[in-house]
């Protein structure tokens, strides 16, 4: 990553980084603002962030490609259709099920933590997620989980197209 002190601002993201020469250095891609000591005086500090060109023209290659990788999801996004939160690093609790959903189908109930899929360990959340953007609709997961009763159990889920992300 590239950080820069730029106002870059919410919507910018994907918009061109330039250098004082007009040359695209990088790709916006986040931005904070906090609050600085400068010397005795306080001020505004505006942090932009931007992916290096070199970068962002090598995963555009990839996309174009149709290769995924771990940070590159080709095709339709997976859906099992629940709603999770931290488990306190043992996984991801299931919030709700979607009715009629994946998850439901496959027995999956609010509670359940997850704590691997096709038998790679989740831990948090985004960790479920992270893992669900390697798979597409139709996959056959292999879901671990705990239920209410403590006991761990391993059912299968077919997830449909869902949203990204």
């Amino acid at each position: 990553m590239i950080q820069v002190e730029a106002n870059i601002q919410s919507g910018d993201s994907g918009g061109a980084l330039a250098n004082s020469k007009g040359q695209v250095v990088g790709v916006d891609t986040a931005a904070s603002t906090g609050y600085q000591l400068s010397g005795h005086r306080s001020a505004n500090a505006q942090q932009g962030f931007a992916i290096p060109v070199d970068q962002a023209i090598q995963i555009a290659h990839q996309i174009v490609a149709g290769t995924s990788s771990g940070s590159v999801h080709i095709g339709q996004t997976a859906f099992m259709g629940v709603t999770v939160t931290d488990a306190n690093g043992q996984g991801a609790q299931i919030r709700q099920v979607v009715p009629g959903g994946p998850a439901q189908k496959a027995g999956l109930s609010a509670g359940d933590v997850i704590t691997a899929l096709d038998g790679k360990a989740i831990d948090s959340a985004t960790a479920l997620t992270s893992t669900m953007d390697t798979h597409h609709p139709g996959d056959r997961i292999t879901v671990t989980l705990v239920d209410a009763s403590g006991a761990q159990q391993q059912v299968t889920v077919t997830p449909i197209t869902g949203p990204v992300g």
